[in-house]
């Protein structure tokens, strides 16, 4: 993370307006609680974690 954050600082000195900030990079280190309860049941989909979905999506790719 500290090669990533270092980059991101020398985007912000080059750059007006950088692809992706030290903000961003510490946003995803932080844990966020989310509800998927509401989400679920509107679009009625079965959230999954990203490991099973990707393999999920691979398996069917295959032939």
């Amino acid at each position: 993370m500290g090669l990533a954050i270092l980059g991101a600082r020398l985007l912000s000195g080059i750059m007006r307006r950088p692809p992706v900030t030290v903000d961003n990079l510490i946003g995803l280190t932080e844990s966020t609680p989310l509800d998927l309860g509401p989400m679920a049941r509107d679009l009625k989909v079965a959230p999954m974690a990203l490991d099973a979905g990707l393999a999920l999506s691979l398996k069917e790719e295959i032939p």
